[in-house]
């Protein structure tokens, strides 16, 4: 646990001294925060409310989760940073948990910042119960393995920063996170059921609706969560690609 907090520490004055911190930070409410400026006053019932700011916390958790660890990573290794590593007695998942631990940090306080703008500035009546702070951390960890692999994998902070623009914009406007999923194509609906953010949203929503959760969903960011962190353990390779 001390190796943990060590790195969850040094993670945190990294990204304050060369990725900037608040940059980070508000990189993942301000889009979040123009999509509920634009669309407060076009709805008025909690269940569109409840949706579309269940949608604003999932868009920023993919921006956070997905830039974060993609361009950030990728630019770390380029630099050598990740060789020191392979130096101390520090195993890959110790190193992934510290370094996922960060983006859970900065997650939830993007969230937390939505939740306090969205009922004290736009007047959206929403519920908060308790289920919301496991499920928005299940929900970051269920995509937060996307963006380590970008950045495990891509040849260079070009290649990451294209392909998680790709990403963010295909898993915020593509998945039914906004709206409905039988808005869809019956055979894009099966295609985005099998996607996390669908799921994180559905949940999310139902939670600020005061409605009961759907085990399969939290069962699906369960193993979407456990398969993308142990193929970054496996894929880790502290060595810098030529």
């Amino acid at each position: 646990m001390r190796v943990f907090l060590s790195l969850v520490k040094v993670r945190f004055l990294g990204m304050t001294m060369s990725d900037g911190l608040l940059w980070l930070l508000l990189s993942g409410i301000l889009f979040p925060f123009i999509l509920l400026f634009f669309v407060s006053s076009l709805v008025s019932d909690i269940g569109a409310q409840a949706r579309i700011l269940s949608g604003a916390i999932t868009a920023s958790v993919i921006l956070n989760s997905i830039y974060l660890f993609g361009q950030s990573f990728a630019s770390q290794r380029a630099r050598g940073e990740y060789e020191l590593y392979a130096t101390l007695p520090i195993s890959k998942l110790i190193f992934i948990s510290g370094t996922l631990g960060t983006s859970l940090s900065l997650n939830l306080l993007s969230a937390l910042l939505l939740f306090i703008i969205a009922i004290l500035v736009f007047g959206f009546k929403i519920k908060i119960t308790l289920w919301l702070i496991p499920i928005l951390i299940l929900g970051s960890l269920s995509v937060a393995g996307i963006g380590l692999l970008v950045g495990i994998l891509s040849r260079g902070p070009g290649e990451a920063a294209l392909i998680t623009n790709i990403l963010v914009y295909v898993l915020s406007y593509a998945t039914p996170i906004f709206y409905p999923i039988h808005n869809l194509p019956l055979f894009l609906q099966y295609v985005v059921l099998t996607l996390p953010t669908t799921h994180a949203s559905a949940l999310l929503t139902n939670i600020l609706n005061g409605t009961s959760i759907s085990p399969i969903s939290v069962l699906v960011l369960v193993v979407w969560a456990v398969a993308l962190l142990s193929l970054t353990v496996y894929k880790l390779d502290w060595r810098l690609r030529q």
